[in-house]
């Protein structure tokens, strides 16, 4: 999470304080998310678990590396993992 860029470019330093000092609580509650290796290790196990051969089984890949990280990791950077781990087959 992030303090809004809009905040932030708007000149008002007393609302980004206000912002960040609320992000701060908010991320003492949020799970931790999962490192980018913690990902490829998830990402690698499922390819390996459906015998992917590339970016064609993404599909196969995707939906159970999802449902493992399920609230620990953003579906874009699953998807940035998955999709050069599968490109990197051959």
């Amino acid at each position: 999470m992030k303090v809004s860029r809009l905040i932030k470019t708007g000149n008002r330093p007393d609302l980004v304080a206000a912002e960040e000092a609320e992000l701060a609580v908010l991320l003492t509650y949020a799970p931790k998310q999962a490192s980018r290796e913690e990902i490829a290790a998830a990402a690698k196990r499922v390819i390996a678990e459906v015998d992917a051969h590339g970016l064609g089984d993404k599909g196969k890949v995707m939906p159970k590396v999802i449902a493992e990280l399920k609230g620990k990791a953003d579906g874009k950077e699953i998807n940035a993992v998955v999709t050069e781990l599968l490109g990197a087959i051959h």
